[in-house]
């Protein structure tokens, strides 16, 4: 991991949300700052219910937190949720209107 990098979960409940984070600082070998970025739909045509999204950094959500990696090399964000380095590829995420 790096400053710069994109990291995202994928969580929920008869829902799939994407939430990215872009690692904005660094202190030590294992501590990051992450500060969480909006998502913007690129696809909603790949089928009813379902959208895929990638990062918008220009969206800043929330304040910066630090975090430090754990010994898979991931970040554990919430109880329920680690992350996954992104890969540029859009995400599929459930579309609005149904349960998301």
């Amino acid at each position: 991991m790096k400053i710069g990098d994109i990291v995202y979960i994928s969580w929920g409940y008869d829902q799939t949300n994407i939430n990215f984070y872009e690692l904005i600082d660094k202190s030590g070998k294992m501590t990051f700052t992450l500060q969480e970025v909006g998502n913007k739909r690129v696809d909603e045509e790949s089928g009813r219910g379902c959208d895929y999204v990638v990062p918008d950094l220009t969206y800043k959500y929330k304040e910066p937190f630090k975090k430090r990696l754990t010994k898979n090399g991931d970040f554990k964000i919430y109880p329920f949720a680690w992350t996954y380095l992104w890969d540029g590829n859009p995400k599929y995420q459930t579309a609005s209107g149904y349960g998301h």
